[in-house]
């Protein structure tokens, strides 16, 4: 009976071997040149082991009493197949294989050669050998009757999934995660599913002339040892499996998990042993892109196109690098040259879609989402993407179905926004209250639908209606944190809720209640984390506490040094507290993490201005220009060191480039009338007071400043109605100013009263 059961698995093998060359043969005839780079044009059964049908599945149904004998895989790149046709080829070579395998097998059968073993009573090798043959033909039929079952993930919904229409194929893609549970579930609990695929195998054999009693005498051999010689077969195959196969599933193991430092060593330890191995070399690129190393991302995708020059996905995620470096030109390029390869690879066509949206070329964006559509009909996101473009084309019906339709597929995406705003400006006031209506019913408890249906009902000039669903916002947030006692996020989040409605005495109470849940959490944790302390310390910043805010923040970056917005909050408190050589330190950490934040640089200049360091404050308002060179904010601050260096001239002319980035900004006029009193030119400066009074007329300082240019004029009465305007604006202060006012001293027969 041992030679039975070694007789079998070896037919098993032979099979085994045959069926997956059929596949990959197909494949390489049919377009898909990388089943030779990867190893598949052999009968060697080492090269098609895999983790799931190789070992996993056979060790499971052994488990539950089955006929367990180990699968193999080959992975074929239907992308690189010439048309569909050939794509239902490959699938059907797998089952044809068995078929021709079963009907040689047969050939003594049919020429009766197994009547002498028959007639034999003793237990012969001849007998041994015909019952492991019958068993083995057995065995193939039924295998070829399961593959041809149109169930995804086995052969027969291969054969038929290039023809399905492509409206239906989005819809049963769920199921292919699940195809082999189908088929186990059919064979083992569905009544009579099993005996009537048993009963065609065996009507099939019969046709072939396989004899019965034999069949049955290997079934028995083979179930008498099967246990011993499946387990060890595994194991053979295992333990002799293609390491490189190995390399290639653990790195992409670690991909899954967000380590792209190991994956990548892994693919490079694959890639020095088949430098010419396509499917690494793009692992490899994705691991580089992962990790923000763009320019070696596209090296790996190019050499991957060097071995494999019709790989849709290589030119993909070559778009995909392009477009996060803004060259749209060579990722539309890239994406056109994936869709030409696959025209449906809805990656390629919606990441190009989402280019011309940006680029407002809306009349192709809205061709590419629609094919996209086509493909893919089941896609909140591509339907929300639809809205935006019909919008910027002026179809609002079409834009609101549009939104409705993302709306319908993802209730939580952020489809129903948009859709509230264009409703709020189409003025369609029944509509927009039915869709939050139909909100509330999905989540009755979310206080940010309440709130905004609040804001939409206040636009309507609906302010008692607006309150009520305020309102219930907060009635909301009450129910949540008497839930979530001790869940301080929730406590802050109600917080900034109430700030929102400035409703602020109530804000502080729940602030304080955030603070004490914090504290209680860091009591019970034993490591904080950042984000944690973060949090904390902004509520402490929000009520004032000063110094608990910034050790909370000094924690954040005891933890996570990079954190750079505690490093900027840091300094700001530093500031706010005059430790002015404290706040620029903590600048200097900001600017270590993010060098071309032009923010931080302008702050930084407005402390060491404090600090009297001016030439200093100039290095950082020149980089925070040359960073962002259209903010007047960056000039007028520019002008005013320059100012207190007494380079009037220089001052004068940012003051002049803040006004043509900024026209209304009074300040930069008041400046520039400041500077020209320096260089000499009071008529100058009179017009630019006069020009920040026209933008703001009750501008006391430019009222005052003006006072003192004609008083250098000596010009006493505009030099009074000047000042006057400037105390009647600005205070009594003006007036003990101008007593000790130099600009007042040559001003004959004229006293401040």
């Amino acid at each position: 009976m041992l030679t039975i059961a070694v007789l079998i698995c070896f037919f098993w093998m032979l099979s085994l071997c045959l069926h997956e060359f059929g596949h990959a043969i197909t494949a390489y005839c049919g377009g898909d040149k990388s089943v030779k780079e990867k190893g598949y044009l052999t009968l060697n059964p080492l090269k098609y082991t895999d983790a799931n049908v190789s070992l996993l599945m056979p060790l499971l149904i052994l488990m539950i009493g089955g006929i367990a004998l180990p699968g193999g895989a080959v992975y074929i790149n239907h992308n690189q197949l010439r048309n569909r046709k050939w794509k239902s080829a490959v699938s059907l070579a797998g089952p044809l294989a068995n078929a021709i395998i079963s009907a040689v097998l047969a050939i003594p059968f049919m020429l009766g050669w197994h009547e002498s073993a028959l007639s034999n009573n003793e237990n012969s090798f001849q007998l041994y050998a015909y019952s492991a043959l019958a068993y083995s033909v057995t065995l193939n039929i039924f295998v070829v009757l399961i593959n041809l079952m149109p169930i995804p993930g086995l052969d027969g919904f291969g054969i038929i999934e290039p023809w399905l229409p492509q409206t239906i194929k989005p819809k049963l893609a769920w199921l292919y995660q699940y195809g082999i549970w189908i088929l186990m579930g059919l064979l083992w609990f569905v009544q009579g599913f099993s005996r009537t695929l048993w009963n065609i195998t065996f009507a099939l054999g019969g046709f072939l002339r396989v004899n019965r009693t034999l069949i049955f005498t290997g079934s028995e051999g083979f179930r008498g040892y099967s246990l011993l010689l499946v387990v060890g077969l595994i194991a053979i195959l295992w333990i002799f499996r293609d390491k490189d196969k190995d390399l290639y599933r653990t790195g992409t193991q670690l991909i899954s998990q967000g380590k792209y430092p190991e994956a990548l060593e892994k693919f490079n330890t694959l890639l020095a042993k088949q430098p010419s191995n396509a499917d690494a070399l793009l692992m490899q690129g994705y691991c580089y892109y992962c990790q923000q190393q763009y320019e070696n991302a596209l090296k790996s995708y190019m050499q991957g196109l060097q071995y494999q020059p019709d790989s849709s996905r290589l030119y993909y995620y070559q778009g995909i690098v392009y477009k996060d470096l803004n060259d749209t030109t060579a990722a539309i390029s890239a994406f056109d040259r994936a869709i030409e390869l696959n025209q449906e690879d809805t990656g390629s066509w919606y990441e190009k879609a989402k280019i011309l949206v940006a680029k407002q070329e809306w009349q192709t964006a809205l061709a590419a989402v629609e094919r996209v559509l086509q493909l893919k009909v089941q896609d909140g996101e591509v339907y929300s993407l639809k809205g935006d473009v019909l919008i910027a084309l002026g179809r609002h019906d079409d834009a609101i179905n549009a939104y409705n339709q993302a709306f319908k597929l993802q209730p939580n995406s952020l489809a129903w926004v948009k859709l509230v705003k264009l409703l709020e400006k189409l003025k369609k006031n029944d509509e927009l209250l039915a869709l939050y209506d139909q909100k509330i019913r999905l989540k009755p408890d979310n206080p940010d639908i309440w709130y905004r249906r609040g804001l939409s009902l206040a636009k309507m000039n609906l302010p008692q209606e607006a309150e009520e669903s305020y309102d219930k916002a907060v009635a909301c947030y009450e129910y949540l944190t008497k839930r979530r006692q001790r869940d301080a996020k929730m406590w802050c989040d109600y917080g900034k809720f109430l700030e929102k409605l400035q409703r602020y005495d109530a804000a502080n109470v729940v602030y304080h209640r955030a603070v004490e849940n914090w504290k209680r959490d860091f009591e019970g944790s034993k490591s904080p984390t950042a984000n944690m302390w973060y949090e904390y310390g902004l509520i402490l910043d929000k009520l004032n506490r000063n110094e608990e805010a910034l050790v909370a923040y000094n924690r954040v970056t005891e933890i996570e040094p990079e954190f750079y917005q505690a490093w900027y909050l840091s300094a700001k408190l530093h500031e706010l507290n005059e430790r002015y050589n404290n706040a620029v330190l903590s600048y200097d950490r900001v600017l270590k993490i993010c060098p071309d934040d032009s923010n931080t640089w302008w702050m930084r200049g407005n402390t060491l201005a404090k600090l009297e360091k001016y030439d200093d404050a100039v290095i950082c308002y020149d980089r925070a220009i040359e960073i962002y060179p259209e903010f007047y904010g960056f000039w007028l601050a520019r002008g005013t060191v320059l100012y207190a260096l007494e380079q009037f001239q220089d001052a004068y002319a940012a003051y002049n480039t803040a006004i043509q980035k900024n026209p209304t900004s009074v300040r930069a006029w008041e400046y520039k009338g400041l500077a020209l009193i320096k260089l000499g030119d009071l008529n100058g400066a009179i017009d630019a007071f006069d020009d920040a009074i026209k933008i703001d007329e009750d501008y006391s300082s430019a009222w005052y400043n003006k006072a003192c240019a004609y008083a250098l004029q000596q010009n006493q009465d505009l030099a009074a109605d000047a000042l006057r305007q400037a105390i009647k604006l600005g205070g009594e202060h003006y007036r003990e100013l101008a007593k000790c006012d130099c600009d007042f001293d040559d001003l004959p027969g004229y006293s401040v009263k």
